[in-house]
């Protein structure tokens, strides 16, 4: 199955929890929506019950699903990413990576190709060609490395900070511009 190019998606992802991940999200997000219209996404690998602070839009209990995030008092990386200036937030889980597909698919019902798409996801990369990647890694851990066959760039994180993070980020011709 080839891979699908979605040049206004930036994936972000990591080799662990606490690296900095939704931090950079939220400076990314921070930046862009003062000029263009933001969506964030972030994808689980895991099921849980979730509140109802989420909205139920599509899936599958034992599955996958999908919703939107509409809590602005928690501090869950969903409400984080809403509170940093994205116009919506998708909140996916699912209990195996085939399930991206679904979930892509249904985003593709929702979306209308013009926002600019901030994704947090370990496994959407196995099925999509970002327009820009970044992926965020402890040095000490390294149970989980990165195999994207796209183009990303490696920030380093120690204890739960980024070292260099890239200090502006813009879209410009259809293109991420990122200093």
């Amino acid at each position: 199955m080839a891979k699908r190019n979605l040049n206004n998606w930036l994936l972000i992802s990591g080799n662990g929890r606490h690296v900095g991940k939704t931090w950079l999200a939220e400076r990314f997000i921070h930046q862009l929506s003062e000029s263009e219209n933001v969506v964030a996404i972030k994808i689980a690998s895991h099921m849980h019950q979730l509140g109802p602070e989420v909205k139920w839009l599509d899936g599958g209990p034992d599955k996958w699903m999908i919703g939107e995030e509409t809590d602005t008092k928690s501090d869950k990386d969903s409400v984080r990413m809403l509170k940093a200036g994205a116009e919506k937030v998708f909140y996916a889980q699912m209990n195996d990576d085939i399930y991206n597909l679904d979930q892509l698919n249904y985003l593709d019902k929702v979306l209308t190709g013009e926002e600019l798409i901030i994704c947090e996801s370990a496994s959407i990369g196995n099925f999509i060609n970002p327009g820009a990647a970044f992926y965020v890694y402890d040095p000490n851990n390294i149970a989980k490395n990165c195999n994207w066959s796209f183009s990303y760039q490696a920030l380093e994180s120690l204890q739960s900070k980024i070292v260099n993070p890239p200090k502006k980020i813009r879209w410009e011709k259809n293109s991420w511009i990122i200093n």
